[in-house]
């Protein structure tokens, strides 16, 4: 639980956690250094082995063709895909999570604690997934995206301002 002073004005924030983020990095260096090679080996690669790949025989075999269409559309996709991931993995850095006694403060998203029609923590001793479902939809709190200790205080403030009868366990 909280204590007294974490209760007063001042918000409790949650910081992300770096494991997805990491994650995301991971996958998104991967499909760009594949997506580079591709580009590379399509198009710039002096070697004969690779120079007999830029153009599809019409007799070609099954790994000729399957290294053709690689290369011709992993130069595209794959860089693309790269990017994508890039850019969620900063968006799940600069997340935000903050509860006061306003509210609960995600992103860009505001729920008044009198907003609160019901918490469905069916989820949380399995997966820390909580769902706050308010008056314009739900909003999903899950601990893999937060720091534990920092979670953890969230939930017990939570669970000062909801009344035990709108949480679902």
């Amino acid at each position: 639980m909280t204590n007294a002073g974490e209760s007063s004005g001042t918000p409790l924030r949650a910081t992300p956690s770096k494991d997805p983020a990491v994650r995301m990095l991971i996958v998104a260096a991967m499909a760009l250094g594949f997506g580079l090679w591709c580009i590379y080996h399509a198009a710039f690669d002096p070697s004969p082995e690779s120079q007999k790949y830029r153009e599809l025989a019409p007799d070609a075999d099954i790994n000729a063709m399957a290294t053709y269409y690689f290369n011709l559309a992993g130069a595209f996709i794959l860089p693309l895909v790269g990017v994508v991931f890039l850019a969620l993995s900063i968006r799940q850095g600069r997340r935000k999570l903050s509860m006061d006694e306003a509210g609960i403060h995600a992103d860009s998203t505001t729920v008044a604690w009198s907003d609160i029609k019901e918490v469905d923590a069916k989820e949380f001793k399995q997966k820390d997934i909580l769902r706050v479902i308010h008056g314009n939809g739900a909003l999903k709190l899950d601990g893999y995206l937060w720091q534990k200790s920092d979670f953890q205080k969230l939930v017990a403030y939570l669970e000062q301002h909801v009344p035990a009868e709108k949480i679902t366990r």
